[in-house]
C-alpha cells in the first residue's frame, strides 16, 4: 500500500513539475527559481500572489487575443464573432487586431494543432443522423 502511495505522489510530483515548466516557458514574466517560503512574511506572500495573479490574468487575456488573432490570419473574409456579456472581454477581444502573428507564429500554431490527435465523431450518433451525413 505504501508504494502504492509513494507511486501516486511521485506521478503527481513529476506532473506538477512538467505544468510548472510549462507555464514558466509560456509566460514572459514568470521565473523559475526557487522560492523559500518558510522564511517569507505574510506581506510579501500577499505581494507575490498579486503578481501571479496579475501574470495568470495577462496570459489568459493573452490567450484569447491570439486565438482571435489567428482566426483573423486565416482568410481576410473570415470574421471571429466570440459571445461575451461583458465590455471588459469585448475590450480584450478588439484587441486582437493589434496582434500581428509572424509567418512563423502561424507554422509554430498550425504545427502544435496538427499533433493534436482528434478522437471521436463530431456528434453522437442520434445527431449526426439529422445533419444527412
Amino acid at each position: 500500500m505504501v508504494f502504492l502511495i509513494q507511486n501516486t505522489q511521485n506521478r503527481d510530483s513529476r506532473a506538477i513539475n512538467l505544468k510548472l515548466n510549462e507555464l514558466i516557458r509560456a509566460v514572459d514574466e514568470a521565473r523559475d527559481q526557487m522560492i523559500d517560503i518558510e522564511r517569507l512574511t505574510d506581506q510579501e506572500l500577499d505581494q507575490m500572489q498579486a503578481t501571479y495573479e496579475r501574470i495568470k490574468t495577462t496570459w489568459t487575456e493573452r490567450q484569447a487575443r491570439i486565438a482571435l488573432a489567428w482566426l483573423l490570419a486565416q482568410k481576410p473574409w473570415i470574421v471571429p464573432i466570440p459571445g461575451t456579456t461583458k465590455l471588459r472581454r469585448l475590450e480584450e477581444n478588439i484587441g486582437a487586431t493589434a496582434v500581428e502573428l509572424t509567418a512563423g507564429d502561424l507554422n509554430e500554431i498550425e504545427s502544435a494543432a496538427a499533433a493534436i490527435k482528434v478522437q471521436g465523431e463530431r456528434y453522437p450518433e442520434h445527431l449526426e443522423k439529422m445533419t444527412g451525413h
